[in-house]
Formats: C-alpha cells, sequence, structure tokens
C-alpha cells in the first residue's frame, strides 16, 4: 500500500513539473518572438498599416518579417544607382553557398515601379535565384532605417539587431566574413 502511494505521488509530481516545465519553455519562446518582432530587423521588416506592402516582381505580397532570427543582407537599390548591378552580382555570389535557414538576402528596390525594376534587372543581372529581390513602392524600408545613403546595406544578426551598415560598394569576402561571425556566434 505504501509502494503504491509512493508511485501515484511521483507521478503526479513529475506530471505537474512537466506541465510547469512546458509553460516556461512556452513562455520563453513567446517572448523570444515577441522580442524579435520588436527588433530593428522586425520593425524594419513590418510595413506600416498605412503602407502599401512589400511584393515580389510579379506583385504578390510578401510577408518579410517572417525572415527575423536568421542572418538577414538587405540591399536598398534603385535603376538610378550607377553601382547596384555590380552590388547585386556580389550579393548573388555571396549568397549562393548558405540555405534559407542560414542567411536570407534581400534587395528591396526603392520605390520604384515593378516594370522599371524588372528592365533594369534583365540588363544587369540575369539569374537572381539566392536573392530575394522586393519591392516596396512607398519606400518603407529605407525610411525605417533611417537611410541617408546609396546604395545602404544592412546585416541584421540572429537577435534582429542591426551588426552592420555598409554605404559603399560591395565586396564579396567582406560581405561573407560578415556572415561568417555572425553564424558562428549561433
Amino acid at each position: 500500500m505504501f509502494e503504491r502511494n509512493t508511485v501515484i505521488t511521483l507521478v503526479v509530481l513529475l506530471a505537474i513539473l512537466l506541465l510547469a516545465a512546458g509553460g516556461v519553455w512556452w513562455a520563453v519562446e513567446r517572448n523570444n518572438a515577441k522580442s524579435l518582432q520588436e527588433s530593428l530587423a522586425g520593425v524594419a521588416l513590418t510595413p506600416p498599416a498605412t503602407a502599401a506592402g512589400y511584393t515580389d516582381l510579379e506583385g504578390n505580397a510578401l510577408s518579410l518579417e517572417q525572415h527575423v532570427g536568421k542572418v538577414l543582407v538587405v540591399y536598398s537599390w534603385a535603376s538610378w544607382c550607377p553601382q547596384c548591378a555590380a552590388d547585386l552580382k556580389v550579393l548573388q555570389a555571396v549568397a549562393a553557398p548558405y540555405t534559407d535557414s542560414e542567411v536570407v538576402v534581400l534587395a528591396i528596390n526603392r520605390g520604384e515601379p515593378a516594370m522599371t525594376a524588372e528592365r533594369y534587372l534583365a540588363r544587369t543581372l540575369g539569374d537572381t535565384a539566392r536573392v530575394q529581390l522586393v519591392l516596396d513602392p512607398e519606400d518603407s524600408f529605407y525610411a525605417s532605417i533611417g537611410g541617408y545613403a546609396m546604395p545602404e546595406t544592412v546585416i541584421f544578426g540572429l537577435d534582429g539587431s542591426e551588426q552592420s551598415r555598409i554605404r559603399t560598394t560591395l565586396e564579396a569576402a567582406t560581405l561573407d566574413s560578415k556572415i561568417k561571425t555572425l553564424l558562428a556566434a549561433e
């Protein structure tokens, strides 16, 4: 009889501990997700409610905040920017060895019509498989980061904080080194 009561008590205590641990885990994960969404990357990649929002070149709506929590390389570009074509090619090369689960490279166009962006990309770039091309019709991203140079590249860490900002021509070795440093900190 004593052993049976002890076993029942232990099972009940174990169940209570598991429920408590699950509750703590859920609260921590919920807080982490909230922190990421409130991070600079989360705020910058969420267009204001009054804005048109981000789209791909075909006009499909994009939800960029889903990428927060990964290493993000976000490049602001426009067809009138003389060095953007070369930089977009550097982004392609740097992004190639990484998977979307590790590193996401976004190239956000600064408020130009889709046709303008498409013509520019067709003339200068070709394949962009590893770089996600984004149209930002109201230039929300650039405004949210306080951009003032063109082009402007912001690198966000896994916690959504800004880790680096590049306001010059991109160099593959420098960019790759910054990405590898952030991935190693994981």
